[in-house]
């Protein structure tokens, strides 16, 4: 699996410097989407066995969402202006964008995904452990709401599902039955605080929360791809070829550019910069961490559930593209799962999740 993944991204990288566009496309590209599948070979190391990564990602997450929070609630004029700055679209984008809560960055995704990967991280070590406890619960309930205030779909859809999925499973399962409990009981803390939150927002960004989500409730998945899928038509006209236009080239460099841009739609943006070899090349690749996960199902369940996240996420954003919506997770978790002293940990007795 090492040999193929260098020899897919160095072919990429190489293979697009024949096509003529701007170098600092290509960088851009590079710089991102290729560098990032370093940490495919950090996650096989032997010294990712544990869960360190994740468990010391908690409060850097925890406390950027609560900055977050604050600012999103007082809005300061200082902080409005910073938001506004850093917006190029038209006015409906930018009245959509304050309403979404997104700390220090104009857009949500680096909150969001954050959370939305923490929030799992917890459930999970809480559904092993067959409990949750007081802290893991406050931190649960507090993530849910900055994904709610956040307004991403992927992220909300993600934990409703993996909520749910692990809930029905302790339902019948007589060892993890307590936790069903727990996730009940959560649930109706959550919607409660919710409502809380809700209350100190102003009247106008309410309204527009709750019908961007009866929109979701009622459109459903199928008019959130149409629209996406809309947004890119332009491309539907080109021509795909073997090795693609060049690995970043219709990146977000090239929107910012003037240029004819992908920027929220990860597997039309492979399909294009890196051609049939690219789509060939990512398809086993996936297909075969995919396997390899399976086969150790129980033992894999998180990282696969990443992976899942991410697969789902690429429908609507370039989430192998742009660091701030950690992309490096995702090669990370597909190196856990290559990982077999990882494996070996999980499987052994000091596989605990012992942090709290």
């Amino acid at each position: 699996m090492d040999l193929f993944i260098i020899f897919f991204s160095i072919s990429i990288a190489i293979a697009s410097l024949s096509n003529i566009y701007p170098q600092a496309f290509w960088f851009e590209g590079v710089r991102y989407q290729l560098f990032s599948i370093i940490f495919f070979f950090v996650g096989e190391s032997s010294t990712s066995k544990d869960w360190d990564f994740f468990d010391k990602s908690i409060i850097p997450v925890l406390v950027v969402c609560f900055i977050g929070l604050i600012l999103y609630i007082t809005s300061p004029s200082w902080y409005v202006d910073f938001k506004l700055s850093g917006f190029t679209d038209n006015e409906g984008g930018r009245f959509l964008e304050m309403t979404r809560l997104s700390a220090f960055w104009t857009y949500p995704y680096w909150v969001s995904y954050g959370s939305g990967i923490i929030y799992f991280y917890l459930l999970f070590k809480s559904y092993k452990k067959g409990r949750i406890t007081t802290k893991i619960a406050f931190a649960l309930i507090f993530l849910a709401v900055i994904m709610v205030l956040a307004q991403q779909r992927a992220p909300i859809a993600f934990v409703a599902l993996i909520t749910l999925t692990l809930l029905v499973n302790s339902l019948f399962n007589g060892q993890k039955r307590s936790f069903s409990t727990y996730v009940l009981f959560l649930l109706l803390i959550l919607v409660c605080c919710i409502s809380i939150v809700f209350s100190f927002l102003d009247q106008e960004r309410l309204i527009f929360m709750l019908s961007k989500f009866e929109s979701l409730i009622e459109g459903g998945n199928a008019s959130f791809l149409k629209e996406r899928t809309n947004i890119f038509s332009d491309f539907y006209s080109k021509k795909i070829t073997f090795w693609g236009d060049g690995i970043g080239r219709y990146g977000h460099e090239a929107y910012y550019s003037g240029k004819m841009a992908i920027t929220d739609q990860q597997y039309l943006k492979i399909m294009y910069e890196t051609g049939y070899f690219g789509i060939i090349c990512y398809s086993i690749f996936i297909l075969l961490v995919v396997i390899r996960g399976i086969r150790n199902f129980k033992d894999n369940l998180f990282e696969l559930g990443i992976i899942f996240f991410y697969l789902m996420a690429m429908t609507g954003a370039n989430c192998l593209s742009v660091t701030g919506q950690h992309c490096i997770v995702f090669w990370f978790c597909c190196g856990r799962i290559f990982n077999k002293s990882c494996l070996t940990y999980k499987c052994t007795s000091c596989y605990s999740l012992q942090k709290d």
